[in-house]
Formats: structure tokens, sequence, C-alpha cells
């Protein structure tokens, strides 16, 4: 199903309805918005939360990179699994798309970039029962590319969307033998500590 747009900067500032958080993790310039996901794994309903960073530039270009995700300790594998960050990715857009208006359809390049790192880092956060895996910097990434747009001949008027391309870009520096071992030697869920970075690669990046 084709859901496809260049947005008009100012139209998209003031519409956007998104929650956005005070204590954010985004650089500067930047604003920290969140989303509540699900996802199954092994039979378990896992719970998620994705805090992610946006910019709108100049040109009305919506730039966007996931910061960091909580989940519950039960689900810590599923950061490892493409169909996890693709639910992620998907929470992501629409959460975006829900909360905005947009230039009238259809569009002839894309407008929308969502990147997520391909090094992270476990951080167990005990007072709350949860983990975070947060984002060692954007050396590596995965880059997705969207066209949004509105059908304003539509009453009311609905916003669609269309996947232009994934794609990996720049080189990852972290270790690549995928999740550490967890809670670390020598450490219990019960104690405050972080691993190191690791890599988890990109999806259809072709």
């Amino acid at each position: 199903m084709k859901k496809t747009i260049f947005l008009i900067f100012a139209v998209l500032v003031l519409s956007f309805s998104l929650s956005q958080n005070a204590e954010a993790g985004c650089s500067p310039g930047w604003d920290e918005y969140s989303v509540s996901g699900t996802y199954y794994h092994n039979g378990t309903l896992c719970n998620y939360t994705a805090y992610y960073c946006v910019f709108v530039d100049a040109m009305g270009m919506i730039n966007s990179y996931i910061d960091r995700i909580s989940i519950d300790y039960a689900c810590i594998d599923v950061f490892t699994e493409d169909g996890f960050w693709m639910n992620v990715e998907n929470e992501v857009i629409n959460h975006l798309i829900e909360n905005g208006s947009f230039s009238q359809c259809p569009l002839s390049s894309y407008n929308v970039s969502i990147k997520r790192s391909q090094c992270w880092k476990v951080i167990n956060i005990p007072c709350q029962g949860i983990y975070e895996i947060v984002n060692c910097g954007y050396v590596g990434a995965c880059q997705y590319l969207y066209k949004v747009c509105t059908d304003y001949t539509q009453n009311p008027p609905e916003n669609q969307w269309e996947i232009v391309s994934r794609q990996a870009i720049g080189t990852a520096d972290c270790n690549d033998q995928g999740l550490p071992d967890l809670p670390p030697d020598g450490k219990t869920k019960e104690d405050e500590w972080e691993t190191d970075c690791f890599l988890i690669g990109c999806f259809n990046c072709n």
C-alpha cells in the first residue's frame, strides 16, 4: 500500500502536537519526542518506549534520529532482531505523520529522514526495572528516507507516506561481537552499570 511529502516548514512546526520531553538527550537545537510500542518476542509481549530527536531545516526537511529505547528486562534480546528495528521505525514514522500537516500529494522527492546508530550500549536502571539501549554516536548509521504528504482532496485531509530507501551510511566503530552478556561479570540487576558499545547492523540496506 502506497503511503506517500515535502512539508511547509512553518505549517509543520505549528501543527506538531507531539508530547515533548523536557529532559532531552538530543543535540542542541533538536527537540526530543517519545513514542511507545509493542513487539512480540518468543511468545512474550514486549513494551518499549523509543525516544527520538527532530530538527526541521529551513527547506522543510524533517531530520530525525533515535536517541535511546527503554524496555523490560525480559525483552533485552529483541535489540538484535531486524523485526524489532522495523517495528520501531514504523512507530516513529507513524508518530510523525499522525501529528503533522504536509504539502499536497504527490511529491517528487523525499522529505523525511530517520536515522539510527549502528553502535549502542545497554544501561541498567534498577530503580525502574528496565534496560535502556543508548546510541554511541552516529559515525555509522542506518538511514531511512520517506516521502510524506497530505491529500487535501479527502475530507478530512489524509496524510500518506512512501518509503524511498533504506541504506547504511558511514562506518561503524564499535565491537561487532553482538549483544554482550548481561549483567556484566561481577554485576547484578540491582546494580547500576553500562556495557561497552556494540554493533547492531542495518537491515534492508540494498
